[in-house]
């Protein structure tokens, strides 16, 4: 795996058990699977629950530093972002999301992930 990507697939283990929760709403649980290709160039990850399925590529992008995320989810919503990198520890993805920017850190075991336009947050171990 390229070194870019083995900084940001630090966030996620290869299979993960994930909660998102929003006030008001009931807790949405859901698996996560990630993995890289075997020439290390795309991060993938797959996310999947009751009612939805959505795969989700990482790259790094070497002419412009930056990691891409595209995501597709069964519903057809498309979505784009890219980062320059982890800043403080929290890594952000800025670009065409429904819900806005989305950002993520790593504590230990845990892995939390919020958008800017949501007030939840997502919980995987």
């Amino acid at each position: 795996m390229t070194h870019e990507l083995a900084l940001l697939a630090a966030l996620f283990k290869p299979h993960m058990q994930c909660t998102w929760t929003e006030p008001g709403k009931a807790p949405v649980r859901f698996r996560s699977d990630n993995m890289a290709t075997p020439s290390g160039s795309l991060l993938y990850q797959r996310n999947y629950g009751t009612g939805f399925d959505e795969i989700i590529v990482y790259a790094y992008d070497t002419a412009h530093k930056r990691y891409v995320r595209s995501q597709l989810s069964s519903d057809g919503a498309e979505a784009s972002a890219q980062s320059a990198g982890p800043v403080n520890g929290i890594w952000r993805l800025t670009g065409l999301h429904a819900k806005g920017a989305i950002s993520w850190k790593r504590t230990g075991d845990v892995s939390r992930y919020w958008y800017d336009g949501v007030r939840g947050m997502g919980v995987c171990r």
